[in-house]
Formats: structure tokens, sequence, C-alpha cells
């Protein structure tokens, strides 16, 4: 990487989205910086630039991690230190004195609670003053990846880094991203009209008032807010929850879709969730809400559709039957409650309200946003609950499944979501500060449920054409 004369050089944010630039001293520290700092805390740590004092790793060994954490190994760099835990060694068993047991059923209960008093002695050594010098991560050992290849049950560490060390809180915005930002918004809006236009591309009356200059756009801007309103109640779930488990969140940067009008938004964490629970909740709640009212809405679109008179349905937006048969959640919803619609001819138009075209889009921008790639919802939902190593897999066999579907000319949707996850979302989300208490089986369920709604909404109706 070549330096120009202000020291600078172009490089990717390892937590961001955007295009970044790396300045000499950064890239210096990340240099320096030992192999066990994990990838993904690399970039804050060297963005930090702050040093450890070594004598707060001798503290902090003394007198912050319990005794029952078991360290075998203690690692000091100036940017971070790592205290190995020995994950054979069950408290019952040390109490007694007896021999190590390789049983694993009380490593993660016994770890969580150490690390709780982890940071609870941690905000009280010193009058809480090493507190606001250092973090603590309670982790898988990064040593594994790198110098064991990752085999066998991982150790478990605990990181100690600066406490000004955070994600990339978009304040560096260069005029590339600003301009970004700003163009994505505007082509959000256009598509988004655009969607609720061509939803009304097979009524013959729509083009005619349009032609004469007689054309009404009430339906079409019900459309358009409707979507609207959708995307803002996803985020407002996403800030609900996020204030409820203290995450900080940055603002969200809509992406537009030729095919729904919008993909949705990027939302980027600036902190570190306290727990995969949190990340879990925090993921789920945009997508599971919008899907909800999404169900909602096309039930009511439905209703609404069949009870409206015959001049009425002559000004409704108009989708082909092949259009509803290429999703099997709306296929099988249109089939429970107006099975005659199913039975037409694939190319036969049929009105529909605009209350469903809304209901439409909102679930299938809810599936998209529930594939477990990622950054996404889906992504950062399974990385709460599967692990990172586990979702990584699933992420990578997931794209590569992406990738299959658009080259065989399967998917349209897939074609431009797949570009966007590859060049914006595929990065492994942000660390947690307790990445080693999984999630509970309420959760696990509720995510399998989710996945099981995303699977059958972008999988065709039986007889349907093909995928959207």
């Amino acid at each position: 990487r070549k330096l120009d004369a202000r020291g600078k050089g172009a490089g990717v944010d390892p937590d961001g989205v955007f295009f970044k630039k790396v300045n000499g001293t950064d890239l210096a520290i990340m240099l320096a910086l030992p192999p066990w700092v994990p990838a993904n805390l690399v970039g804050p740590v060297a963005r930090a630039g702050r040093k450890l004092d070594p004598a707060d790793a001798e503290v902090l060994r003394k007198e912050v991690l319990p005794k029952n954490f078991f360290v075998t190994k203690s690692e000091v760099s100036d940017y971070a230190f790592l205290f190995t835990a020995n994950p054979l060694v069950r408290e019952d068993d040390s109490k007694r004195g007896g021999p190590l047991s390789q049983k694993k059923t009380k490593k993660m209960p016994d770890l969580a609670k150490s690390f709780e008093e982890v940071q609870h002695r941690l905000a009280e050594v010193q009058n809480g003053e090493l507190a606001q010098r250092v973090q603590a991560f309670l982790l898988p050992d990064p040593r594994q990846d790198t110098v064991m290849g990752g085999g066998g049950e991982p150790r478990t560490v605990i990181l100690f880094v600066a406490k000004d060390v955070v994600p990339d809180q978009g304040t560096d915005r260069g005029t590339i991203e600003t301009a970004f930002v700003g163009l994505s918004i505007v082509s959000t809006l256009l598509t988004t009209f655009a969607y609720a236009i061509t939803a009304f591309a097979l009524n013959e009356q729509f083009f005619q008032n349009y032609l004469t200059m007689n054309a009404s756009y009430d339906q079409v801007l019900l459309i358009v807010f409707g979507i609207l309103a959708l995307q803002l109640l996803h985020e407002l779930s996403h800030r609900i929850v996020a204030a409820l488990r203290d995450i900080q969140l940055g603002l969200p940067v809509p992406l537009p879709s030729l095919q729904i009008g919008t993909f949705g938004c990027i939302t980027p964490l600036r902190s570190y969730p306290d727990s995969r629970s949190h990340l879990f909740d925090l993921a789920v709640s945009g997508p599971a809400v919008a899907a909800a009212i999404s169900l909602l809405l096309l039930l009511l679109g439905l209703d609404l559709t069949l009870r409206s008179s015959a001049e009425a349905l002559a000004a409704l937006p108009v989708f082909p039957v092949g259009l509803l048969k290429a999703s099997g959640t709306i296929g099988w919803i249109v089939a429970v409650a107006a099975p005659k619609i199913m039975a037409l001819p694939l190319s036969q138009p049929v009105p529909l309200h605009p209350l469903f075209v809304v209901g439409f889009h909102g679930l299938l921008a809810s599936a998209l946003n529930l594939m477990p790639v990622g950054r996404l919802d889906g992504g950062r939902a399974a990385t709460a609950v599967w692990g990172r190593r586990t979702a990584a897999v699933v992420s990578v066999l997931t794209l590569l499944a992406q990738v299959g579907v658009s080259l065989a000319g399967i998917s349209s949707i897939q074609i431009f979501f797949g570009l966007f996850l590859v060049v914006l979302q595929r990065q492994p989300e942000i660390r947690m500060r307790n990445e080693i208490t999984g999630v509970d089986n309420g959760r696990t369920g509720a995510f399998v449920t989710l996945l099981g709604l995303s699977l059958a909404t972008l999988l065709p109706f039986p007889g349907g054409p093909g995928m959207l």
C-alpha cells in the first residue's frame, strides 16, 4: 500500500460500509498489533490509537479477574491485553479439589457469571478510574483461528482494549460518501414511486387517463407512502430495541430497488452490544414487525378487493397471477382467501387493492433482510444464534446459492440484491462484549420461524413461473 505525501492511503474501513482513508499512523498501529487481536477490532483499535499502561494488566489480573476464571496465560501488548481461561475446569470440581473435568455442561454459565463479575469489579477498582481506561470482551480464543487452525472446542479469553475503542461513528464521511448517501435517498424515493406506478402497468384505464392528463394519483401515492411508512416502522422497531438494550445506532441509509421500490436500509451499529441476546433482539425487531404488518396488509387488501364494486376494481392496481405465484407465502395467502384467483392462467391480470401492493412489498423486503448474510438483519441474528464461525459458513453458502440463482437467471431480485450484499453488507458484524453465552431456546425458535417465513416467501408457489 502506497502512502501519499500526507501519509494517507486508500483503504476500506474494517467495520464500516463505505470507503475510507487510512492515515499512516493507523496503518502503523495495524501492522504492530499482535495476531490475536480479532480482525474486526483492528480498525477501531488503530483509530483510537490509545496505548495501554502495562501496569494495568497486573491490576486486571489480580483485582479484576475472578479466581474461578482460571487464568492459564496472559499476553500484554501496547494496545491490548489477553487473558486465557481454562475451559475444562468446572467450578464444582475446583471447589472439591477434584480432577479436571472435560464436561462442557457448566462451562458457559460459569464463564458468563465470571464475566459479569469482571464488569462489576472493573467499575469498582480504583474508584472506577480503570473502567475509564479499558473495556472488556469475552471471546472465543482468536489464536485458534490463526495458529491452531480453528480445530476443536475454542478456548475462552477475556480481551481488554482502550475504553475509546469504538465502532466507526460515521463522523468522518468524505465527499464521495456524503454524495452516495444523498444519491441513495433520492434514488429510493424515485424507485418507490416507480414501483407504485408499475403496479398499474396492466391497468388500461389508468394509462388511458394518464395519456389524456386525467389520471388520478391518489392510489399511487397511497402505495408510495404505505411503503415508506412500513420502512419507517421497521427502523423505529430497531431504534426502540436499541434504546432498551443500550445499543447506539447510526443513521439509516435507504437502498433503492428497481423491482420492489426499496430493499430497506443499512443501519450501522455505533456501539458494541453487551451480548448475543441483545444483538438478536435488535436484529429481528425490524423485519419481524414489518413482516407481521405486511401479512395483515395482504389480508386486508384482499378483503377490500373482494368487496370492491366493478367500478372500483377498474381503478385498482393490477398484478398477473404469475406474480402472485412467484412467492410461496403470498401464493398460499391468496389461495386460502381467494382460491378462484389462483385457478386462473398465469398471465391473467387481477386487480388488487393498494394495501395488498404495500403488503406485497413489505413481505418481500422483510424476507430479503432475513437472509442469513453478513450484516443484514438475518446475518446479525444468525451470528447471535449460531455463533460467529457457523454464521460465517452459512453466510458464504447463502451467497453462493444466491450467485447460482442469479447466474441461472431464475430471479431478477436476487441479482440486484446479491450485488448490494457483496458490495456493502457481506462483512461480519462487529464484536459483542460477551460472545460466549448463546441465546435461549425461545429466541432460537423465533429465528427458525422467521427463516422459514423468509424461505417460503422467496421460493415460488407450486405451479408458479419461478422466483421473483
